[in-house]
């Protein structure tokens, strides 16, 4: 049994061994503290950016048809990668750095705020300003972002100047050629005003050629942005204009614009077309088995005489074949009998056709038969040849119609 004393020894040293385990085991935890602390406070975190901070919206156009975009401080978002990049340089952790000064800054560049809605704003709208960015590499570079979305109401945006449709259509400038139904129609902007002249006017359908009195659409095309850019407020039912063409006179169309005295007046005039044989004498002499000769009186050595009426055409051109300027509209076909003899007293009966051509007729019901367009148009001894002349010289593309002369074969 150990005596007291060597007890003694045994508890002082007892308590020394577990005195030095104590400190030891405080030193340990004061220095994985400090560690905690020192990496804590060496460690990178990265960066929040506040983007009400750089990014703004700006206005353009008017109070119902605003429209905005945003803008955002590319100064103050660099500066911004540029500390979040000193702070990740400076850091212990992470040791082995892979992120450079032109990762932050080309982040920062490609940073974008965009709008929910961009159009027809008008004031009191609520809209929200949305971020646009890569979020792999904001996670990368430890980049966060203090809101995903701004909220803003749209407030401070001008009247418009309201538009009518008259001051819409007042630049246009409307101008006909032609006569109905090949009226041309040609459309032009005459306005001085900076946003109207920019108008363009254009014809709602395809036609080429129209009639007096036809209903002409035409709409108004602008750009929009420009519009909103100038202020000015144009309702879409305002962009069409209705006209009417005009026209002081038309093309003759149907027999029942000629009237008794304007063929009278055609056939007298015809009459006077038969000025010398010489052109068709040969022919007819030949097809009538007439013996000739070249001796004659004058200037002609083979003439007319005598030429009465005997029917009447009027060949309108077809609608399906408007629009070639080398075709003209109508032409007026006077069919004669008349004599062809020669000095000698040789001769005999033939018939000749005399044609008019581009006759016209005004609001009046007169008749213009253009009286300087009237010649000679074809001659022979042959009725035959006379009526598959007058049938198929124009072809298809013209309507034929025969005219009832009412007696007047016999003027």
């Amino acid at each position: 049994m150990l005596d007291f004393e060597t007890r003694q020894e045994i508890y002082r040293r007892r308590r020394r061994h577990v005195l030095r385990m104590k400190i030891g085991l405080g030193a340990g935890l004061i220095l994985l503290v400090l560690l905690i602390v020192v990496k804590n406070a060496k460690t990178y975190k990265g960066l929040e950016l506040d983007p009400s901070e750089f990014v703004s919206v700006k206005y353009q156009g008017f109070d119902g048809h605003g429209s905005a975009y945003t803008e955002i401080n590319r100064e103050k978002v660099i500066a911004g990668m540029e500390e979040a990049y000193s702070r990740y340089e400076k850091a212990w952790w992470p040791s082995d750095k892979k992120e450079t000064l032109d990762s932050f800054r080309d982040f920062g560049m490609s940073l974008a705020a965009r709008l929910e809605k961009e159009e027809e704003l008008e004031n009191g709208d609520e809209v929200d300003i949305l971020l646009d960015y890569d979020e792999s590499r904001a996670k990368a570079l430890k980049i966060s972002m203090k809101y995903e979305e701004l909220p803003f109401t749209v407030e401070n945006l001008e009247a418009g100047v309201k538009i009518s449709k008259e001051e819409l259509f007042g630049g246009m400038s409307l101008s006909v050629n032609g006569i109905s139904p090949m009226i041309t129609v040609i459309i032009s902007n005459t306005s001085q005003d900076s946003f109207l002249k920019t108008v363009e006017y254009r014809q709602e359908d395809d036609r080429e050629f129209f009639e007096k009195g036809d209903k002409l659409k035409i709409r108004a095309v602008y750009d929009k942005n420009k519009a909103v850019l100038a202020r000015c407020d144009i309702d879409e039912a305002d962009t069409v204009m209705e006209y009417t063409v005009p026209g002081d006179k038309r093309y003759v169309r149907s027999p029942d614009d000629l009237d008794e005295e304007t063929l009278k007046r055609a056939i007298e005039i015809g009459k006077r077309c038969f000025t010398g044989a010489n052109e068709y004498g040969l022919r007819i002499f030949t097809e009538a088995h007439l013996p000739y000769s070249w001796e004659g009186t004058g200037d002609y050595t083979f003439e007319w005489s005598e030429p009465r009426v005997i029917s009447a055409y009027l060949e309108t051109m077809r609608d399906e074949y408007r629009g070639d300027p080398k075709k003209l509209y109508n032409y007026l076909e006077l069919a004669y009998e008349v004599r062809i003899e020669q000095a000698n007293g040789v001769g005999c009966e033939a018939e000749g056709v005399v044609c008019f051509d581009q006759l016209t007729v005004d609001d009046e019901g007169r008749v213009d038969i253009n009286e300087e367009s009237a010649r000679l148009f074809t001659a022979s001894y042959k009725d035959s040849e006379i009526k598959k002349t007058i049938r198929d010289w124009f072809g298809d593309e013209y309507e034929l119609k025969k005219l009832d002369l009412n007696g007047l074969k016999s003027e």
